[in-house]
């Protein structure tokens, strides 16, 4: 699958792993450098570095990030 730049995430779902270590998939907000806002959807919003995401969450399909890949 072609990979996604990581401007081109706003309004769009990824899939991360949270300081638990459990999966996460919500929606990004807003992105300033490295750091992503993301809203839950009970509206709670949080901020996750890019390096924790996986990619951008399809239907049961991932898209994996251009500064993520190496």
């Amino acid at each position: 699958m072609k990979s996604i730049s990581k401007d081109l995430l706003k309004g769009k779902y990824v899939s991360f792993i949270d300081k638990r270590g459990t999966y996460r998939c919500q929606k990004v907000v807003s992105i300033r450098g490295n750091v992503l806002t993301v809203k839950d959807s009970q509206g709670k919003k949080q901020r996750i570095p890019l390096r924790t995401v996986r990619g951008r969450q399809l239907k049961k399909k991932l898209q994996p990030i251009e500064e993520l890949i190496q």
